[in-house]
Order: C-alpha cells, then sequence, then structure tokens
C-alpha cells in the first residue's frame, strides 16, 4: 500500500506540474469583433484551430463582454473564422505567444452595404463631420455627448450618433486646416481630436475612454502626405502581362500600438492586431495619405497605390503577428473615413499592381520631382536627383527617369519612387487625365517603362466561360451570350459593361455596341446574359468570339476609347453565320 500510494502522489505531482507548465504556456488574448460601417461591437462565433489540433475551439462572444475571450490559448499560430450575423465573415491567423500581439480585434463588412443619404451638392469650401461616439469601457453608443468643432456645437443622440457643418476660407480649400473636435461626456470629462478638415463628407468613429482630459490620435483626413519609408526596393522580375487576373487577399491585420486601437504603431512597436477585409483596410486609410478633396482620378489612382501596398505585405508580413503596421512607418490606417476617398475604393474594389505574377509593392511619395528646392523647406529623401528637374525617378534604387511635366518647379518632398502623390492629382485637374492613364504613367510610363517601372493593373474580374446560343446563326439575327463570371473582389462592382465582337480575318471586327450591357458583379460567381445582334449584311463564315468586361471609366454609361477593359476572353471559330435555310431546322432562328 505504501509503494500504491507513493506512486499516486507522484502521478499527482506530475499533473500538477504538466497543468502548470501548460498554464505558463497560455494566454487570454482579448478579442472584439465590431462593423466596419458604424463601429458598432458585434456579438459573434469564432472556430479557432491550432496546427496538430482536430477539432476547432469554439468561441461564442458578447457584444458587452469586456473579458473578450474566456480562452487560454496555448502559444503558436491559429486560424481563426469569425463569424456575425448579418455580415461576411473573416478569415485569418493569429500569433500567441509572449512576443505576440496581446489584443485582437476583427472589423467585419455588413452582407448589405448601408443606404447613403442622397446630400445636396455642398457649397464649394463646405465641410461635413458625420460620427458616432463608443464609451470605450462599456463598448455602447455614447448619448448626449457634446461635440464641439470650433464654433459649431452639437449633441449625440441615443445612439452616439452626431452631424455638424463649417465652411473653409478659398485658401484652405485644397490643403486644409488645423482643429480640434471636443467630447465632453455628461460627467463633464472632456477628449479632445486633432484633425485637419478639407472639404467634402468626413465619417469619424471615436472611442472615448474614462480618463478626463484624454488627446486622442490625430485623424488626419488627408494632409502631410508623409514620405514612404526606406524599405528595400524588391528584386527585378521578368515582364508581367497585360490585365492579368489577381486574387486580392480577403483580410489584412494592421498592427496598433495599444489595446483600445487607437494609437498607430511603428514596425517593432505593435502590441494589438485589427483584422479587416482589404476593402475596409483602403478606406480606412486613404483619405490620410490622399487628400480627400482632391479630384476623383486622383483619388482613384491613389486607391490603386495604397491597395496595392497593403495587399503586399499580405504575403510578405512585417511581423508573424500582423502583415503591416498602422503609421507613416508603413502607411497610415485609421477607422475614420471620407465620402470622397470611399467613392474611389468602391470605383477600384480589387484591382492591384501586379508584376512578374505577384501583386507589386507600389511605392509613393508627396513630391517625386528629381530636383531639391533649397528654400522650400521640405525633407528630400531621394539621394539620386540624377534624372533633374522635371523628371521624376531614382535610378540608384532602379526607378529610371521619367519625364514628368507637371513636377517641373516643384521642390523634392520624398523619396522620388513610385507615384507622385501631388502629380496625381496635377494630371487629373491641369491635364484632365484619368486614373489608369495615372496609374500606367508612374508605374510603367504608359508601357514604356523599365527597371521597376514595369507594373501593370491588375484584374479582380474573371470570364470562366462564354456560351453563344446558337453557336450557328443567319446574318441579320440575334444571338443569346451565356457568360460566367467572377468577382475576386471582396465587395460588388455595381456597373461592369458587357463588351463583345466577333471576328473573322478579312472581314474585320463586328460589333453590336446598342446591346453593351451593365450589370453588377457581387463577391464570387455570376451568371449574366446580353444579346449580340449580327449585321444583316454580315458575310458567311466562321468567326471568333470576343467577349470583354470593362469600367465606365469616363462616367457616361456607355462603353468608348475612353473605358478600361480589364479582362478579355476569345473563343476561336465560336460562331457560325450561314444563310442556309438548312441551318434552321432546329427553330432556333427564322431565316432572313
Amino acid at each position: 500500500m505504501p509503494t500504491l500510494r507513493r506512486a499516486t502522489a507522484v502521478r499527482t505531482a506530475l499533473a500538477l506540474l504538466v497543468a502548470a507548465a501548460q498554464a505558463q504556456a497560455a494566454q487570454t488574448l482579448p478579442i472584439e469583433v465590431r462593423d466596419s460601417g458604424d463601429g458598432a461591437f458585434l456579438a459573434a462565433s469564432l472556430a479557432l484551430t491550432r496546427a496538430g489540433s482536430t477539432l476547432p475551439l469554439q468561441l461564442q462572444l458578447q457584444r458587452q463582454a469586456r473579458d473578450a475571450s474566456p480562452l487560454r490559448l496555448e502559444d503558436g499560430t491559429w486560424q481563426v473564422r469569425v463569424e456575425a450575423q448579418g455580415h461576411r465573415p473573416l478569415q485569418t491567423t493569429i500569433e500567441v505567444g509572449a512576443e505576440a500581439a496581446h489584443a485582437v480585434q476583427f472589423w467585419l463588412d455588413p452582407e448589405t452595404a448601408p443606404e447613403v443619404e442622397v446630400e445636396a451638392p455642398a457649397a464649394a469650401g463646405a465641410v461635413r463631420i458625420e460620427g458616432r461616439v463608443f464609451d470605450r469601457a462599456t463598448r455602447e453608443p455614447l448619448a448626449a455627448a457634446s461635440v464641439q468643432l470650433e464654433d459649431v456645437t452639437t449633441l449625440t443622440d441615443a445612439e452616439g450618433r452626431f452631424r455638424m457643418a463649417l465652411a473653409l476660407a478659398p485658401a484652405a480649400f485644397e490643403q486644409g486646416r488645423a482643429a480640434e473636435l471636443h467630447v465632453r461626456r455628461e460627467d463633464g470629462q472632456v477628449q479632445t481630436r486633432r484633425l485637419r478638415l478639407v472639404p467634402g463628407t468626413h465619417r469619424l468613429l471615436l472611442d472615448l475612454d474614462a480618463r478626463p482630459d484624454a488627446t486622442g490620435p490625430d485623424h488626419h483626413f488627408d494632409l502631410d502626405l508623409l514620405q514612404r519609408p526606406q524599405d528595400d526596393a524588391p528584386s527585378a522580375a521578368t515582364d508581367a502581362p497585360h490585365a492579368p487576373i489577381l486574387q486580392p487577399p480577403a483580410s489584412l491585420r494592421v498592427g496598433f500600438a495599444d489595446a483600445g486601437f487607437t494609437t498607430p504603431c511603428c514596425v517593432g512597436s505593435c502590441s494589438a492586431v485589427a483584422v479587416m477585409s482589404l476593402e475596409t483596410y483602403v478606406k480606412r486609410g486613404l483619405n490620410d495619405e490622399w487628400i480627400a478633396s482632391w479630384n476623383g482620378h486622383s483619388l482613384r489612382a491613389g486607391a490603386i497605390a495604397y491597395r496595392s501596398y497593403g495587399a503586399w505585405h499580405v504575403a510578405n508580413p512585417r511581423s508573424p503577428s500582423y502583415d503591416i503596421c498602422s503609421s507613416a512607418c508603413c502607411q497610415m490606417n485609421d477607422p475614420d473615413t471620407s465620402a470622397s476617398t470611399d467613392a474611389a475604393v468602391d470605383a477600384t474594389a480589387g484591382i492591384l499592381l501586379e508584376r512578374g505574377g505577384s501583386i507589386f509593392r507600389s511605392e509613393y511619395s508627396a513630391e517625386n520631382n528629381a530636383w531639391d528646392d533649397p528654400s522650400d523647406g521640405l525633407s528630400c529623401s531621394n539621394a539620386d536627383l540624377s534624372c533633374g528637374n522635371g523628371f521624376v525617378g531614382s535610378p540608384a534604387a532602379n526607378w529610371p527617369c521619367l519625364v514628368d511635366s507637371v513636377a517641373s518647379g516643384h521642390g523634392c518632398f520624398g523619396h522620388g519612387r513610385g507615384m507622385s502623390q501631388w502629380g496625381s492629382q496635377r494630371w487629373a485637374i491641369n491635364e484632365g487625365q484619368r486614373w489608369p492613364w495615372i496609374v500606367g504613367h508612374y508605374f510603367n510610363a504608359n508601357g514604356a517603362g523599365g527597371g521597376l517601372r514595369t507594373a501593370v493593373l491588375s484584374s479582380p474580374l474573371r470570364i470562366d466561360a462564354a456560351t453563344p446560343l446558337p453557336a450557328s446563326a443567319a446574318p441579320g439575327s440575334t444571338l443569346s451570350l451565356q457568360l460566367a463570371l467572377s468577382n475576386l473582389a471582396a465587395q460588388t462592382h455595381p456597373q461592369v459593361f458587357l463588351g463583345a465582337s466577333l471576328y473573322r480575318s478579312g472581314v474585320g471586327y463586328l460589333n453590336d455596341p446598342a446591346n453593351d450591357l451593365a450589370v453588377a458583379l457581387v463577391p464570387g460567381a455570376n451568371a449574366a446574359s446580353r444579346p449580340f445582334a449580327i449585321p444583316a449584311g454580315a458575310p458567311d463564315g466562321s468567326y471568333d468570339l470576343i467577349v470583354a468586361l470593362y469600367l465606365d471609366i469616363d462616367g457616361n454609361a456607355a462603353l468608348n476609347s475612353g473605358d478600361l477593359a480589364l479582362t478579355s476572353t476569345t473563343l476561336p471559330a465560336a460562331v457560325t453565320l450561314t444563310s442556309s435555310p438548312l441551318l434552321f431546322a432546329n427553330g432556333f432562328e427564322t431565316p432572313p
């Protein structure tokens, strides 16, 4: 019996030691889930799977739970799927361990985009602020809080929402002006947010903690156009094919410096991670890197550069815990958005820069002119100004010289690589160039680039199948083109034009512009069809069928040379034209 008691005691001691070791190798990871549109905290279901485990851990997260995760997770890499009613699910990986982030936030996109109130055109210089205020401790909207911006004061409603408007002087239209927004709680505590105001409609999400006289992060809406970090340039790659199909990453992990997810961090100092869809990420940051009152084509060009820089980091993360940081060490990102930049993101959803078969790590800075004005006081970090005034580039960094007439006379403010932010605005407003031209100019010299200036626009839209019905028809009859299409972006493209042509050597192209059809393509698989009227005088014979998907770049609701063909497919000898009455025995068509 003594031996049995000793063995039992040993087993008990070993079990306690194992339990203690497991407890030391696990941690409680605070988790919260929010609506990417209005900021509301959400009840959610999380499934977590660790490498080597057989069954996922299931976590039901309550909206108001302050101890966000009751699970103690073992160190390692966890696959996570987050679901909430009325929202698109989000999948990602999170790292757990002493060196990993110590808080995680998920931003889920609503399944149905909220209706946007149509506003009357704003007067020149009008600034509209829409916001929602939350109590960080209770995770509830903060009602009856006083919101003051300069000489305008309003109260939040029962849902924590507020609106206000003011006007800018003409001198501040383009670059805006600095301002402070003060939020006073009913208990008398005041918190301050610093803003940079430019014309347009802007949306704020404000989380207030319980500390009196707290000053939150700056919300720029725009302005400083901070220089991109001096990272090593990616290695050279072969020329990319035109209009390649690229799958945008489904989500992106953004590092922050605190568990309140308000303070931006630089690489190496991020202790919390916010996970969101790629398009939500671009909306949260574009108005911090471009000026929201700029021309829409400048903003769309900026959306391509911002999206590509972020997406590249999903495959090349800055840390095992996060893909990209939230400060100017990477690119700025916070929850606030602007209507104009949101529209630019929607118009270009899922479109990336591609080079050598992969997402291209785009670069940009404020003024890329290869001349440093000694009297402007701006910081020029381009060590290679060999291109000279009126040119952009940094040959030493494999960005060849590019004639950029709109840069002439403007002192360098940045590193000279990739897109010039101010240049994108000047090309749009002074030269009337549209965003595909602006992107092509800076990233591939409109087809004549070299070195790293050889990236091209990719397509998130794909033609999976195209079937003409019938495959044999008479001149003067009408075909039905049945299409299977995919939208790889995580957002609907509301107006995609279906263009089609028949082609035969010696005859040329047969077009039917009257039946070019605009369709909405939701994320994932889509089915569409369009008629194609064959000209009555078309010669008999076998014709190739060409189908293309276009974006209406010039905004005239019709296809023309000003639009962008994202992708196309050619089906050789897919349609046969014949005037023979024997063709019509099947009853598809009536002979002329």
